[in-house]
């Protein structure tokens, strides 16, 4: 395990797709001051064979399976950002399996996740291009899975009603800055 003594910080920011995570991410790494930030997604399309295509309901789309792999070699970078004086923040989907493969690696000092209510989430997704939006149904889908009980180290942030410098200075004010 790495040593934090000197109020390193790894920050891991999730939350259903729309929610803002990659654009907090990027502001809130400015704002800090060294940091390095790390997209949970990138990682994931690096593992030749890590989605699998998925038929259920109707519906067809890919779910990813190498989320130790990805964990740990998450954990890996945030370690060796962390050797070089930065801080880290992680965004995107999480799973206490890839949670858990990066806390192989490296303390997670903060666990935040955006969660703007569903007609927030879904109204986003129809505005982010037919490459990036995941249609309604998936959409909700997806934020169910946010809704469920496994989610308690994470701090809740509602971001419905909020630009993104006041969800940044919610972040902030939690982080202690």
């Amino acid at each position: 395990m790495h040593d934090n003594s000197n109020k390193e910080q790894v920050i891991v920011i999730t939350g259903p797709s729309g929610a803002g995570k990659s654009t907090l991410a990027r502001k809130l790494a400015v704002e800090l001051d060294c940091a390095a930030v790390i997209d949970i997604e990138n990682v994931n399309y690096m593992i030749a064979n890590g989605f699998k295509e998925i038929k259920a309901d109707n519906e067809s789309g890919l779910s990813f399976n190498k989320w130790n792999l990805a964990g740990d070699t998450i954990g890996l970078l945030a370690s060796n950002f962390l050797d070089n004086n930065y801080q880290v923040i992680i965004h995107g989907h999480v799973t206490e399996e890839l949670i858990s493969s990066i806390e192989n690696r490296v303390d997670i000092t903060q666990k935040i996740m955006l969660l703007p209510n569903i007609a927030s989430v879904v109204l986003r997704d129809k505005t982010r291009g037919n490459h990036l939006s995941m249609g309604e149904d998936m959409v909700r889908k997806h934020y169910e899975y946010f809704l469920t009980s496994g989610w308690n180290e994470f701090i809740r942030v509602d971001s419905t009603n909020e630009d993104v410098s006041t969800t940044l200075e919610k972040i902030k004010a939690i982080l202690g800055r």
